[in-house]
């Protein structure tokens, strides 16, 4: 009889465990709890996402990507995203980007240790990208085990490149030079994205795939140029495009660019 009651006791555990499985492999059923602390999160919960895309992983680890300022700068999904629950399956979203390189020298050179004779010298290099994204998501059934979610998105910034070198010569010569692209961005990003929420906790590990559009407004680098040599001075202003050695008057230049994109993300969310 011991024996028999010791064997009914651990079958108990497999047949919850069994019990368990079945029911992850069946519609999921949601904690019942709600924020603060809780799973899903419900109509006026708010969230903040940290997520990276293709090209910020093309940056940070040089993964090939193409080097020309257009390609190398602007990434169309946003690194931090603000998230409002307008309705249980509605989500408003506002994304910013920031990204700054400055890098600036100025000093005095003695011409005698130097073969070109330059006296000072003035670099300036400035790489920046601003960016606003406002969009939305419209998420499925809340059954499934997975939060899935289709998002769309209005990226819209500034890309700047500002490249100054300014060098003086003994004798009064000089060289200048300075130039500077400004482009606007505005494009269109649609995705279909899946978060899985850890534990009981109010976070969520995400990834989005999908279609990414974007049009560089301006698209093209001024650059001017001086000098002065024995007395002689002369000054050029010109344009160019990236991939085309002319050097245009005047020019009007737009690019646009479609391709596929993929994210990943972790979310933290929080009631009011």
């Amino acid at each position: 009889m011991k024996r028999i009651k010791l064997l009914i006791i651990a079958c108990i555990p497999a047949m919850l465990m069994s019990e368990s499985a079945s029911a992850q492999l069946s519609d999921r059923v949601n904690n019942p709890t709600t924020f603060k602390v809780g799973t899903r999160p419900v109509q006026g919960n708010l969230g903040v996402s940290i997520g990276v895309g293709r090209k910020d992983l093309e940056g940070w680890m040089d993964l090939g990507g193409d080097d020309t300022a257009t390609s190398r700068k602007f990434e169309n999904l946003p690194l931090i995203t603000f998230k409002y629950y307008n309705a249980d399956d509605f989500v408003l979203t506002l994304g910013l980007k920031a990204d700054v390189s400055r890098k600036t020298f100025k000093g005095d050179v003695d011409p005698k240790l130097d073969a070109n004779r330059i006296s000072s010298k003035y670099t300036k290099t400035v790489e920046s990208e601003y960016m606003l994204v406002p969009g939305f998501e419209k998420h499925f059934v809340t059954s499934n085990i997975l939060d899935v979610y289709f998002a769309g998105r209005l990226p819209m910034g500034v890309v700047t490149d500002i490249n100054i070198k300014n060098e003086d010569y003994e004798n009064q010569n000089y060289t200048y030079s300075e130039h500077k692209r400004r482009s606007f961005v505005i494009g269109g990003d649609l995705s279909l994205g899946a978060q899985m929420f850890i534990a009981d906790l109010p976070f969520a590990l995400g990834i989005e795939g999908g279609i990414a559009g974007y049009s560089y407004l301006k698209n093209k680098t001024k650059h001017t140029e001086s000098y002065s040599r024995n007395g002689i001075s002369d000054s050029n202003e010109f344009f160019t495009v990236d991939g085309d050695d002319t050097k245009y008057s005047s020019l009007r230049s737009r690019t646009f660019e479609l391709n596929s994109t993929y994210r990943f993300s972790l979310a933290y969310f929080f009631s009011k």
